[in-house]
């Protein structure tokens, strides 16, 4: 072996580790990166809570009915939109962390930033789960046609 070369040792295995964690980031953003539909949407808390009036159970039936349209894309440039039907309802920038288990999505207007924890994603499926209230509210999707 050449003097001075197993001083690089060190800085080549850093250099590989750098690079294999970007590759598992930029495999999540390729998986995540299309159009989803949301087919499933487990403990939504309004749902669970007791009615006062006929007029919370309609509101209540609104919402569930409206996530049946809930779409969201997502591009390989990290920009995000959402819609329900055909109106966006927001658009901003997202990010993936703790080496590809953690989408935070940050709006526009920079004044709401959503963490969730992925708890699948496929080609087939895309599961995200968010635990800022006290019970996780569970999102399901699939691709969109």
């Amino acid at each position: 072996m050449m003097p001075g070369r197993s001083k690089f040792i060190p800085y080549l295995m850093a250099l590989a580790f750098l690079i294999l964690a970007v590759s598992c980031k930029d495999r999540t953003v390729q998986q995540l990166s299309r159009t989803w539909d949301c087919v499933q949407v487990d403990n939504l808390d309004p749902l669970k809570k007791n009615f006062t009036s006929p007029e919370d159970s309609v509101l209540a039936y609104r919402l569930q009915e409206s996530l049946k349209t809930l779409t969201w894309t997502f591009t390989d440039d990290r920009q995000y939109h959402c819609r329900i039907g055909q109106r966006i309802t927001t658009k901003g920038t997202y990010q993936i962390t703790d080496n590809g288990s953690t989408l935070i999505c940050t709006t526009e207007s920079k004044n709401t930033i959503n963490k969730y924890s992925i708890r699948t994603i496929s080609a087939d499926e895309l599961v995200l789960e968010n635990r800022s209230g006290g019970t996780p509210l569970v999102m399901h999707f699939k691709p969109h046609d």
